[in-house]
């Protein structure tokens, strides 16, 4: 997705935009996820979904998963 990779490589962010990035990024790999859902093309669903999950939370040790 364009718009996440222009996120990622943006230097000029300050930390305020840094935070609203963040947030934007996922929500655009999760909206990409729920697109390639109706496609039907779930190898690339659950990609970008774990790669969501992998980012941006952590499984803590009472069973719910944390902001990063």
């Amino acid at each position: 997705m364009q718009g996440v990779k222009y996120i990622e490589y943006d230097s000029t962010f300050d930390e305020e935009e840094k935070k609203k990035s963040k947030d934007l990024k996922i929500a655009c790999n999760l909206n990409d996820a729920a697109c390639k859902l109706k496609l039907k093309d779930y190898k690339e669903a659950a990609k970008l979904s774990t790669k969501v999950k992998t980012k941006h939370f952590s499984f803590s040790n009472f069973g719910y998963y944390n902001w990063r």
